[in-house]
Order: C-alpha cells, then structure tokens, then sequence
C-alpha cells in the first residue's frame, strides 16, 4: 500500500530537490523499510546478533531481516537491545555526546535516541528526556 503524503509536503520537496530526486525519493517509499537492531554495549551480550549486516555508522547496531516480534524477546524487555529504524541512529552520532556533557533531548519518545545518546555518554552526565506529546511519551 502506497504513503499517501500531503501536497504541500510534495511541492516543498518538489522545490527543494527537483523532479528527479522526487520521484527518486517516492521510489524508496515503495521498498521494504530497513529494521535496525542496536545492542547495549552496556549489557554482556557480545556475538547473539553477530552474523547480521553491521550499520556502518554505529558500531552496535545490525539490520535484521527477521519479520519475527523480536520486540516480545524477553532479552529485549531486559534491555539487552533496542528495535530502532537505522535512520533513527544517526543523529545520536551526529551530536557525539561525550561523557560529563548536559544533553538535552527534546524529542526523546519513545527512548531509542535517549538511550542510545546515553550509552554514547558512557551513563556519565546529565541528559535530560522530554516529550512534546503525552501519548508518546507514555
């Protein structure tokens, strides 16, 4: 089933980028989505995920191609490893949170930034979550 996505997101798009990398970018819309699978480095738990693809920007991150609910994995309820879209991980990566910094997440649900941002802190530091809405936030 196609996106459907308003006109004036396309228009913008359409002004921004041109013709051709509009419709470039509503031929990935009709790919399969990427599913990303980001380790706690935190957690003891090196080689479970090993023979997945590697995320070439986060060093404890694969894609999986499993389409099992690995959501439901109790490994995942002890936080061993978090479900999160690729794309989700890099601005984390981009912001190179360091140890001892004051970090202000501003989009923080439902947590995958937020905990990724904390480990790359070493859980050193202030870092404060923060949702615009409630529902998410939850």
């Amino acid at each position: 089933m196609p996106i459907a996505l308003p006109e004036e997101f396309l228009m913008l798009f359409r002004l921004a980028f041109g013709d051709a990398m509009l419709e470039a970018y509503l031929e990935q819309l009709k790919l399969p989505p990427y599913r990303g699978l980001r380790l706690n480095p935190l957690r003891q738990m090196s080689g479970y995920w090993s023979n997945e693809q590697p995320i070439p920007f986060e060093s404890y991150a694969h894609y999986i191609e499993s389409d099992d609910r690995i959501g439901n994995d109790p490994l995942h309820a002890a936080g061993l490893f978090y479900l999160q879209e690729p794309s989700a991980m890099a601005p984390a990566r981009v912001l190179h949170p360091q140890a001892h910094e004051c970090v202000l997440d501003l989009c923080a649900a439902p947590g995958g930034k937020t905990t990724q941002i904390a480990t790359l802190m070493n859980d050193q530091g202030f870092l404060l979550a923060n949702d615009i809405s409630a529902t998410r936030a939850e």
